[in-house]
């Protein structure tokens, strides 16, 4: 079986579809993947991460279950066993009777298998400077918040928004083509949110402690408070949606190319991308988009669902004849 994201290459049970700090991506069959630290194929370790994740795994979990099915957010189908046999016990010298180690469970998350990647590969490697059509770019963008609303609404702050982590699926009337943007399907992609690894259920914050793991371009700066732990987690999820909202428009990330204490000393300053129309019609932000992404920045709005808002109404289904792209 071949996958739009692996095309020619015959995938098995077990084949290693991505790699994290933590954790792999393995493939299960055309329609879900293992998401965990070790790979087991017929009962045998393949491969693995030398450190468990296995409170990683159970608080993304947990998230899921939480959240419940919507439809921009990646579906969740378990947290299987993949391994559980006891360890095998040392000799004891002494003739005291030593209880059993205990099982060593193993488990991993199983979750839907994302054809094409997510937003960040088609961006940065499958379409780099060739951005898809505005209409196109717009559904994504509508998807992007839509996932934060819910997932702001169901009281779970997701602690590392960026476009790496949405997944994308196809569009509508995309079939089973590799999603290219071409042919005339004006929604090749769909997205939906993923990696809840490091998330915080409000009320569960003693059992899931906080983690945050954002990217230094999605990072909402200081701006004179006396420690970034004072920044309100609304105000971080807003700004670093308002981030995935640029790259996805712009088809490049905010401060793309400059080094991580460039880009902070740049936001102190309040210095941000331009959001102007770009002079070839590809990169083009419309007006209400550009507001959106602008009161995410300057800490404007307090909800998602206020972009969200504004999204729902910039011309989804009202796309300019291809020619003008």
């Amino acid at each position: 079986m071949a996958t739009p994201l692996f095309p020619g290459k015959e995938l098995v049970f077990g084949t290693i579809l991505g790699m994290g700090g933590s954790c792999f991506v393995s493939y299960i069959d055309e329609h879900t993947v293992y998401k965990g630290y070790e790979i087991r194929v017929n009962g045998r370790r393949k491969s693995y991460y030398p450190i468990s994740c296995e409170e990683d795994l159970a608080r993304e979990f947990a998230v899921y279950q939480h959240l419940g099915p919507h439809d921009c957010i990646l579906r969740c189908y378990g947290l299987d066993v993949i391994h559980d046999e006891p360890p095998i016990a040392k000799p004891h010298r002494s003739k005291a009777k030593v209880p059993p180690p205990p099982a060593v469970a193993v488990h991993a998350l199983r979750l839907e298998l994302a054809p094409h990647g997510t937003v960040r590969d088609l961006i940065q490697k499958k379409l780099p400077g060739s951005p898809l059509p505005l209409p196109a770019r717009l559904r994504l963008c509508r998807d992007v918040a839509a996932a934060v609303a819910h997932t702001h609404s169901r009281g779970v702050w997701h602690q590392d928004l960026s476009c790496r982590n949405f997944l994308l699926f196809p569009g509508t009337g995309a079939g089973d083509g590799d999603g290219d943007g071409g042919g005339d399907c004006p929604y090749p992609y769909r997205a939906k949110l993923g990696d809840f690894g490091g998330s915080i259920i409000q009320g569960r914050e003693d059992e899931f402690p906080t983690i945050v793991g954002e990217e230094p371009q999605y990072m909402l700066p200081n701006r004179g408070r006396a420690d970034m732990d004072d920044r309100p987690l609304i105000k971080r999820e807003l700004f670093a949606l308002g981030c995935c909202l640029y790259e996805i428009m712009a088809w490049r990330r905010p401060h793309q190319g400059q080094t991580d204490s460039e880009v902070a000393k740049q936001y102190e300053r309040g210095e941000f991308p331009s959001l102007k129309e770009e002079e070839d019609g590809r990169g083009d932000i419309p007006a209400a988009v550009a507001k959106a992404i602008d009161g995410c920045w300057n800490e404007v709005y307090d909800s998602a669902d206020r972009v969200l808002a504004i999204l729902e109404n910039v011309g989804i289904g009202r796309e300019r004849p291809r020619d003008d792209w």
